[in-house]
């Protein structure tokens, strides 16, 4: 038996010794130059601002960042190549050491009147702070007090949430931490499956437990204890086409999260079969993260209705992805949605709408 495995082990070092490695250049020709080596756009960075980045943070954006659609069946090591290609710089190795723990733990978040919870202020989507702590003649004498850095992180999108003395905040490579609001100091991270844009929202829960929601860019709901980061549940609400842009809006024990997605840009390849994804508006209950019900933008399935140019199979309606948090109106139980372009020719009337 020993020999067989001998045998074995010898084979696979040998095949191992073989396989070629992924060319990177090649890749990014074909993945990648149409739109960083001539980029117009000021969102897409050029070729040359690319190779400033670290090869981490160019896997990052192709794992969890808006690059995730594009290189969505590349191998890990095909993408460690682009990487390595484009940054001509290798990857660093060993294990580092967070910076910037705070000392102790900290007192237990408390939700206090004037904290910037998520969004907006409240359950209607309020973007006034009634009470702000300083006037306008005070914004001349601001200084800065401290500066926290996203490691290997080139942008950020989520906006912070302010609570009970701390700073709420999720980055692109999927992390999200709990810092002191004082001193910048990180009580607790959190690494989510994929980046995270959207604003956290604390709740108070059950067993006098504050809850932080938010959502990801491949459709997961996430609740973590407040306190800690300990993870209380994980509910994915739609197919890895799917993304959480926006902060989830709470209301009477229930999450109301909005749904978008990447799928226009995988429309770029002649070879895909563009579109069969509906915006969508999904109610978790709060506590378990169990869907109560999800309501979709476009009424109607994607169906097969033509092909393009190329020969490849069309489908519609799609699109009208829901980009930003819900408004809740208690008084009339009502729930407000504004929708995105229709992502077909196929007519819908749920596009570019309020719903």
């Amino acid at each position: 038996m020993l020999r067989i495995r001998v045998m074995i082990a010898g084979i696979l070092v040998a095949n191992c010794t073989w396989a070629a490695d992924p060319d990177g250049a090649a890749l990014f020709a074909k993945r990648c130059a149409t739109c960083h080596d001539n980029a117009t756009d000021p969102r897409i960075p050029k070729r040359q601002e690319l190779a400033e980045r670290t090869p981490e943070s160019v896997v990052n954006v192709m794992v969890t960042g808006p690059m995730l659609m594009q290189s969505v069946n590349l191998s890990e090591e095909e993408r460690r190549a682009i990487a390595r290609f484009v940054t001509a710089k290798e990857f660093a190795t060993g294990v580092e050491t967070e910076q910037g723990r705070c000392a102790a733990s900290g007192s237990k978040v408390s939700i206090k009147p004037g904290d910037w919870n998520g969004w907006g202020m409240d359950s209607s989507n309020s973007r006034y702070q009634p009470n702000p702590g300083l006037k306008a003649a005070d914004i001349p004498k601001l200084k800065l007090k401290w500066a926290f850095g996203y490691k290997n992180v080139s942008s950020a999108f989520g906006q912070p949430t302010v609570v009970g003395g701390r700073v709420f905040v999720g980055t692109a490579d999927g992390s999200v931490y709990s810092l002191d609001a004082s001193t910048g100091c990180t009580y607790w991270s959190f690494k989510a499956d994929a980046s995270v844009r959207t604003a956290i929202r604390i709740i108070p829960g059950k067993n006098s437990r504050n809850v932080a929601y938010f959502g990801d860019m491949r459709a997961s709901v996430y609740a973590l204890d407040a306190d800690t980061g300990a993870q209380l549940w994980r509910t994915k609400v739609e197919q890895d086409i799917g993304r959480i842009t926006a902060g989830v809006t709470f209301f009477n024990g229930r999450l109301y999260v909005p749904v978008s997605s990447l799928e226009e840009a995988s429309a770029v390849a002649p070879d895909y079969e563009c579109c069969k994804f509906r915006g969508s508006l999904v109610a978790l209950d709060a506590e378990s993260g169990k869907q109560i019900w999800k309501s979709h933008s476009v009424l109607d399935p994607s169906n097969a209705y033509k092909k393009s140019r190329v020969g490849t199979q069309m489908f519609g309606p799609a699109g009208a992805a829901i980009w930003s948090s819900p408004t809740v109106d208690p008084k009339r139980k009502m729930i407000y949605a504004a929708t995105g372009d229709s992502y077909t020719d196929v007519e819908i009337n749920t596009s570019d709408a309020i719903l």
